[in-house]
């Protein structure tokens, strides 16, 4: 008669071991959202350190040639540099060549 109750072992065995499988469900969603944002964190570095990059070789350009503000639109400029950072793979500023300054120039402010 007891084997079939509501609290019989193998119900009490079934409750239990739910309640584990939940707990490291939490535990495992917990872990894969830390991770998630420590991952965020790492991409925001180093977005933030490749502008800071793209920043400087935008004042060399402008200081190099002579190019007064007035010349360029600032943004679009920027965003030249960029992606032709990504393209030349510029991630810090000893990957920048004097052999990079033309083509720099040439692209992020083309005579129109």
């Amino acid at each position: 008669m007891f084997l079939n109750g509501p609290f019989s072992a193998a119900d009490k065995l079934k409750r239990e071991q739910d309640k584990r499988k939940a707990d490291l469900a939490k535990r495992q969603a917990s872990e894969r959202r830390a991770k998630s944002t420590a991952d965020a964190h790492q991409r925001d570095r180093e977005d933030q350190a490749r502008r800071e990059i793209a920043s400087l070789i935008f004042a060399k350009l402008a200081d190099e040639y002579g190019i007064p503000p007035s010349a360029y639109d600032a943004d679009k400029a920027f965003q030249r540099c960029l992606g032709l950072m990504y393209k030349f793979n510029i991630y810090e500023m000893q990957d920048f060549q004097p052999g990079h300054l033309e083509p720099f120039k040439n692209y992020m402010f083309p005579s129109e």
